[in-house]
């Protein structure tokens, strides 16, 4: 049985209130995704969703990613970068 390591090393075991805050972030973060991940391709369109929920262009979100990508693979560790933030930092100049 072959057992995959993690992307990045589990955090040490953490008292309860701490690990109730992640739990909740983790919430927040979801209940904030979800439109857009039940979001139907008619949406996008009819519904304005891409502009209420993102507010970037999707080139820019694109060269965003692919930058992201091309620096993951060649730094080839873990990175906490937040490349869509950036890029709309980048956007608003």
């Amino acid at each position: 049985m072959r057992v995959m390591a993690a992307a990045c090393p589990l955090p040490a075991t953490q008292d309860l209130p701490t690990l109730h805050a992640k739990l909740q972030g983790l919430l927040r973060f979801l209940r904030d995704a979800l439109p857009i991940s039940n979001a139907h391709t008619v949406d996008f369109y009819t519904e304005s969703v891409w502009e209420k929920l993102i507010d970037l262009s999707p080139e820019t979100v694109l060269a965003a990613l692919k930058r992201s990508a091309a620096e993951a693979e060649a730094e080839a560790g873990f990175s906490e970068a937040r490349p869509l933030v950036e890029a709309e930092a980048r956007a608003g100049e």
